[in-house]
């Protein structure tokens, strides 16, 4: 509720961190020699963890303001790693940044792990959930998004590895 996110209990999983959920979040939705998208700069266990499962790892520089054809120069990707707000830049993607990912996604069926670590952590503008986006449009559940919570980061609490994730049944069914 706190994120605007309309879900029930068993799309939801509590992890060891978030670097667990995220872990599990790839290895449920991918298959070796998928390919999957990063921005650059980029947090290192995102790359770690892909090539750990067999990953292909599509990089681009983070825009400055993204647009569709940001997102077209990944090609066909399986999933769309993105953490909003961004870590190590400090971006925060804006309604409409996150409504262009949210439309390219459904045109081209890529799944989306959104990593919201750092949501309690802004200085400039507003952190918005991309599944909270999805009212409206297609559900959350349809395009296949993965959110990504951290007690450690988001609560400024180093050391309880506590993560959680919220992602469609089959997905999370395939997390634990």
């Amino acid at each position: 509720s706190e994120n605007g996110i309309q879900a029930d209990v068993d799309e939801i999983i509590v992890t060891n961190g978030c670097k667990q959920a995220y872990y599990q979040a790839l290895y449920a939705m991918t298959d070796p020699g998928d390919r999957i998208a990063v921005f650059r700069p980029y947090w290192p266990a995102y790359l770690a963890t892909a090539e750990l499962l067999g990953l292909e790892v599509v990089l681009a520089d983070l825009p400055e303001a993204l647009t569709p054809d940001s997102l077209a120069a990944f090609g066909k990707v399986k999933a769309l790693v993105l953490n909003n707000p961004h870590n190590p830049s400090g971006k925060v993607f804006t309604r409409q940044e996150l409504e262009h990912i949210l439309d390219w996604a459904a045109a081209s069926g890529t799944h989306l792990i959104v990593d919201e670590s750092y949501e309690h952590l802004v200085f400039e503008g507003e952190h918005l959930s991309l599944a909270a986006l999805c009212q409206g449009r297609r559900d959350w559940r349809e395009i296949g998004i993965v959110t990504l919570f951290s007690a450690s980061q988001s609560y400024a609490m180093m050391g309880w590895r506590i993560g959680f994730a919220l992602a469609p049944k089959h997905i999370v069914g395939a997390m634990q």
